[in-house]
């Protein structure tokens, strides 16, 4: 697939700020299944991302400066400073890295 995204909000009730600017990877989807009425997909609102990087783009984002904000029982990840970079191999992990790692994943459930 070749897609990075990163959580920039969640609901502060079910998930707190540290997961705020996680790659979405296999140790995010592992800590998730670890907790109890989520979603691993945030069906239900419980976080959000931000693509920043695949194949159907042209230059990736990179994000170099955060603040972490709580506003109306959500966290927000209020992105500063960023930049766009050309993409290149090394950038994105590898087309195959997350497919292998869902393929994982689905043997914890």
């Amino acid at each position: 697939m070749g897609f990075e995204a990163v959580v920039v909000a969640t609901r502060a009730d079910l998930l707190g700020e540290e997961w705020l600017g996680r790659k979405i990877d296999f140790d995010f989807l592992a800590d998730l299944a670890k907790l109890e009425n989520i979603t691993p997909c945030g069906e239900a609102g419980e976080y959000h991302t931000l693509v920043i990087n695949g194949p159907l783009f042209q230059k990736r984002i990179e994000i170099l400066e955060t603040n972490k904000l709580l506003r109306d029982d959500h966290w927000f990840l209020d992105i500063v400073r960023c930049e766009l970079k050309p993409i290149n191999e090394e950038s994105t992990g590898g087309s195959k890295g997350l497919t292998n790692e869902l393929a994982q994943l689905h043997c914890l459930m």
